[in-house]
């Protein structure tokens, strides 16, 4: 790997629409039988490659050609500090610093002695979107699988702020009026040398910001916070709809900080990915983020000791951060959870289809190669319907008319849907928790997601589903 990328809902490498298969039940011993085989083989390969493994710092997050002679581009985490003369860029998140820096093959060795994490990337960005979104199952349709989830009126994430870093967001679609609290942009630097923010009432309204971002983009070419992907308006209407035109959104009472860190085709270098991070960082406490929701990864090393994922538990342990990551749609094949869903303390969400109670069969599976039991959640992630761009066309809807809905929204599928799903089942019982005068903690939310899940597995938290799919209840 080396790149950092969105986790679309493509689901299939072939183009064209899916037809539906039939997969045996997850609840039947049957659908884990018939993949003993290839996990027994699967095993048996990792266990080969753990034995190599012994050296932490040394091996596997390097890269392929991590200590051949001469200098390259590294990144590290680290809690002590590098060799100033080395360093292109530092990201500083409270003691916890990831470098950018180059070095010999030498020094990598001294560094990883005592690092957390060393990292050289193998490309630089690359883009999901180059396979196509699929509907399943004959096309899209008018249910609202999504809704699946909440079986009770109340609780919809009433004043809980939720940060969605993607692709950025229609913030003048009608279903979203009322529940956008800041955008960010990591494309554009203020004069004040931060990143452009647009606080709702504060900097102006949203119309005034879009007034700005025309100017913007007519003179640089890039939007600053509008969504010209698609991906992020859907992720955001998923969690947080008013359903002023239909298909509200799971926690409709919730507030939205958006950062927009990936671009028109759904891009993001590993650089910028680290920047998004940071600034939730640093603004955590200012804007009142509980929950952070990733929908986006990368395949590689998912022993969780890569830097975005060692960032990613930082933030969960010292800010109390419930960060909700999409696993991956690399099919149900074991040890395939993406980074930084693999991140110890992020919550890794599988794809599930409701009205089949099955696991979609794009959706990654666990466990990590170092044998820990991930996803941990799964949620509605096949045909789900959301907030389309309308202000822009989106890149998906010029490439995919087929997955349009209507003249607000759209059909989308992946895991990349599912973790907003989760992500607004946790706003909800954020609400709930704070009615009942319990303070919403990391691990009162967790055990709450937990409690209140329907378990696909009736005997536990396996690395298939996880602890199940988990419901909005009273």
């Amino acid at each position: 790997m080396g790149y950092w990328v969105r986790d679309t809902g493509r689901g299939d490498r072939r183009r064209g629409r899916r037809r539906a298969t039939r997969t045996p039940s997850p609840l039947s011993s049957r659908y884990y039988m018939s993949r003993a085989v290839a996990l027994v083989a699967t095993l048996v390969a990792v266990a080969g490659l753990l034995a190599q493994l012994t050296n932490v710092e040394i091996h596997s997050l390097l890269g392929i050609n991590a200590l051949v002679g001469g200098s390259r581009i590294y990144y590290v985490a680290t809690l002590n500090p590098l060799p100033a003369g080395r360093v292109v860029k530092v990201w500083r998140f409270g003691g916890l610093k990831v470098y950018k820096a180059v070095l010999r093959a030498e020094e990598v060795v001294t560094v990883s002695r005592s690092a957390l994490a060393v990292f050289s990337p193998s490309q630089p960005s690359i883009s999901v979107l180059a396979a196509p979104y699929t509907v399943f199952t004959g096309g899209a349709n008018s249910q609202d699988i999504k809704q699946w989830h909440r079986k009770t009126g109340e609780w919809s994430g009433r004043g809980v702020v939720v940060c969605v870093i993607d692709t950025g967001i229609d913030y003048l679609h009608p279903d979203l009026r009322g529940a956008v609290k800041a955008l960010v942009s990591m494309f554009y630097i203020s004069r004040g040398g931060t990143y452009l923010t647009w606080i709702v009432g504060v900097n102006g309204t949203l119309e005034e910001a879009w007034e700005l971002e025309r100017e913007l983009h007519a003179t640089y070419g890039v939007y600053a916070w509008m969504d010209d992907n698609g991906h992020g308006t859907h992720v955001s209407g998923i969690i947080a709809s008013r359903g002023a035109t239909g298909y509200p959104g799971l926690a409709p009472g919730a507030e939205l900080v958006v950062v927009r860190a990936f671009d028109v085709t759904g891009s993001a270098p590993l650089d910028r990915v680290l920047e998004a991070l940071e600034w939730v960082w640093n603004n955590t406490d200012r804007f009142r983020i509980r929950i952070l929701n990733l929908s986006w990864g990368s395949p590689g090393d998912n022993r969780g000791l890569d830097p975005v994922s060692v960032v990613v538990d930082y933030m969960a342990e010292r800010l109390g951060l419930l960060v909700v990551a999409a696993a991956g749609n690399s099919g149900n094949v074991p040890f395939t959870v993406n980074i930084p869903a693999c991140a110890r303390r992020a919550l890794a969400v599988g794809a599930f289809d409701p009205s089949a109670m099955k696991i979609a069969e794009f959706s990654s599976w666990g466990p990590t190669i170092d044998l820990r039991i991930k996803v941990d959640f799964v949620g509605a992630g096949v045909n789900v319907i959301s907030c389309k761009p309308v202000t822009v066309e989106s890149y998906i809807e010029r490439t995919h008319p087929e997955l349009v809905v209507d003249k607000y929204h759209m059909a989308l599928s992946g895991t990349s849907m599912a973790a907003p799903c989760v992500s607004a089942v946790a706003a909800a019982y954020c609400e709930k928790l704070s009615s009942e005068n319990v303070k919403p903690t990391y691990t009162a939310l967790l055990d709450a997601l937990i409690e209140n899940s329907v378990r696909l597995n009736r005997f536990g938290k396996d690395f298939v589903s996880g602890w199940g799919a988990p419901l909005i209840r009273s």
